[in-house]
């Protein structure tokens, strides 16, 4: 996988970012939670996991409202998890919470 770019953009104050975990090639990596994206194995996606093959084409997608942000599963085949729970609903995300796309996992840090 081509690097990414590196944290240099001020997304805002307060904003949410997700830290990618082990057994992420991409480990450690953080990645800003816009105002909405979508997140999965196609290059369509705003994040792309493209390392995941548990990771559907277009799997869930992450977006903020109200100063607060949420996930959403957007009918991938293995689902999306926070904090070892799967998500059928949009969920809240907070600091420190755990995000599981596929076998990606990603925490939430401010």
């Amino acid at each position: 996988a081509a690097p990414r770019g590196r944290e240099k953009r001020s997304e805002g104050r307060g904003t949410l970012r997700l830290r990618l975990l082990d057994p992420s090639p991409r480990s450690g990596e953080v990645i800003p939670i816009p105002a909405e994206v979508t997140v999965g194995r196609g290059g369509g996606c705003g994040i792309v996991l493209a390392d995941d093959t548990f990771v559907s084409t277009l799997h869930a997608r992450l977006y903020q409202q109200n100063g607060q942000a949420f996930v959403e599963d957007l009918g991938s085949t293995n689902g999306t998890f926070v904090n070892g729970k799967q998500v059928t609903a949009p969920t809240r995300l907070k600091r420190g919470d755990q995000v599981q796309f596929g076998q990606t996992v990603a925490e939430v840090i401010k």
